[in-house]
């Protein structure tokens, strides 16, 4: 008995296959409990997975806290509430209260949840496990499901010129999409050029929030005819642009009104509500339908932004080193105002980001990054020219940064200012500004690193009385001191400096 209890207990913490084999020969009740709880395990992730499950966890904290309030009030009432209790008598239903915007995902989100998810590469080929499974099957219908995840119930799809009904309810949806994400494959992607969102002015508690978005949609495949499910052939692969105005509740799509976006607008300039009126009847019936809704248009409060610029992420690693060196900056402004990184993008903004490489030490790299775009910004409202504004903001942060503190670290530097629809790169160092372009995202370098072994640093440097010396790869050296470095220009690195700026 006590051994049949240790194999359980070993079995379950430990999870050894092997031991569960084992134990399965002489107790065939043990294994069972193993895979009890790990299928209870995998139930838990696929719930985790839908996408949806950190804002029902915050759902759930909101409504605890809630709760709290309510209970911490009542025991402050009166002892005649207290009587009424005991009395027996049933204490009248709560009314339901309405879901409101902090309960889950507000406006947009849950239409960028959707979109996120619709993105997610799944491959269009048979992925056979050493079972004989294909694992395509799984990881489309794990697709298909958070894909439904994101919208409710009641969900229809209608063209909005006719009113036709094109899908309703979410067995045609999963369907179709089923179709769709098994037949397009991984290069499946859909591409929001231009967003309007428009929201009540006075409605609080659960009011709806409709979004236009202007959508383009690469390597799409779908069924053909009326068959959902592809048994009556697919379409070729297309690029297909549509308009479509998403209603959301909370945290859901509720309906979807679609349409060819025939006159190409999500790739133009306009960016106000008459020019988008002006130029898109389907737009006008859009705009039509959310003026009814909310009862005239005097109830609306719209936003217009553009989402092909000012779009932009970073990512980084510390690696072995015990501090992190480099340093990240991105900016955007309007004029003379600095824009919050939520504000929503448009053509009208301004942008510059730029990357820090430091070494020897961070204080370099994160006085650049505060540094450098302010004195660039500066210079460019100021009527100095962009490549000017970049060259002299370079070289005026390293002497700056010099003049101001006896630290020996330095930094090098790229940078990409977008300004008035034009780009700028600007570099000092190996750091090095690629444009990802086309279909295929081909890289384009559009920097040279600036390197010691490169015959126009080799000659710049000796002219200064430098020397290049070979140390595991071609670095700078400095006879005064004897100390080498791995790049040919930087900002900072005062022992390097010595003889002038680099």
């Amino acid at each position: 008995m006590l051994f049949i209890m240790f194999s359980v207990l070993f079995d379950f913490f430990i999870f050894l296959p092997c031991v569960s084999l084992f134990l399965h020969f002489y107790f065939p009740y043990v294994p069972f409990v193993f895979f009890f709880f790990q299928a209870e395990d995998g139930i838990r992730d696929a719930q985790e997975s839908r996408g949806l499950g950190d804002v029902y966890k915050r759902q759930g904290e909101r409504r605890r806290s809630r709760s709290k309030k309510k209970s911490s009030s009542s025991d402050d009432s009166s002892s005649s509430d207290d009587e009424e209790e005991v009395s027996g008598e049933a204490a009248p239903a709560e009314e339901e209260q309405p879901r409101r915007a902090e309960d889950g995902l507000l406006s947009s989100e849950a239409v960028d949840h959707q979109r996120s998810v619709y993105n997610l590469p799944c491959s269009n080929m048979k992925q056979m496990d050493v079972n004989g499974v294909d694992q395509t099957v799984q990881l489309v219908s794990n697709k298909v499901e958070s894909f439904l995840n994101c919208f409710a119930d009641s969900i229809s799809i209608q063209d909005v010129k006719s009113g036709k009904v094109i899908l309703e309810g979410k067995d045609k949806i999963g369907s179709r999409y089923r179709t769709v994400f098994r037949e397009s494959g991984p290069r499946l992607t859909a591409i929001v050029s231009k967003r309007v969102t428009f929201r009540p002015k006075s409605r609080p508690g659960a009011a709806p929030v409709f979004t236009v978005d202007f959508e383009q949609h690469q390597n799409l495949i779908t069924p053909k005819g009326v068959m959902l499910d592809g048994s009556s052939g697919v379409t070729p692969s297309r690029n297909q642009d549509l308009i479509v105005l998403y209603l959301t509740l909370v945290n859901k799509i509720e309906k979807v009104w679609m349409g060819p976006d025939s006159d190409s607008l999500g790739a133009s300039d306009a960016l106000t509500m008459s020019e988008l009126m002006d130029k898109s009847e389907l737009f006008c019936r859009m705009r039509d339908k959310v003026v009814e809704a909310f009862g005239g248009p005097e109830e609306l409060l719209t936003d217009v932004c553009d989402m092909r610029l000012c779009s932009s992420g970073s990512h980084s690693i510390r690696g072995r080193r015990p501090t992190q060196e480099d340093f990240v900056s991105l900016e955007r402004w309007e004029g003379t105002t600095m824009m919050d990184h939520g504000a929503p993008p448009s053509l009208k903004q301004s942008c510059f980001m730029a990357v820090y490489d430091g070494h020897g030490g961070d204080q370099a790299a994160k006085y650049a990054g505060e540094k450098l775009f302010e004195l660039a910004i500066g210079a460019i409202n100021e009527g100095i020219s962009e490549e000017e504004a970049l060259q002299n903001s370079f070289a005026q942060t390293s002497e700056e940064f010099l003049g101001t503190t006896d630290d020996n670290s330095g930094t090098c530097a790229g940078g990409v200012l977008v300004h008035r629809r034009r780009m700028f790169v600007a570099h000092a160092g190996d750091c090095r500004v690629v444009l990802a372009k086309g279909d295929h995202a081909e890289a384009h370098r559009l920097t040279e690193d600036h390197k010691p072994d490169r015959e126009d640093e080799k000659l710049r440097i000796k002219a200064a009385g430098g020397r290049v010396e070979f140390f595991k790869c071609w670095r700078v050296g400095a006879p005064q001191h004897g100390m080498m470095l791995a790049t040919s220009r930087s900002l900072g690195d005062r022992k390097f400096k010595i003889l002038g700026p680099t």
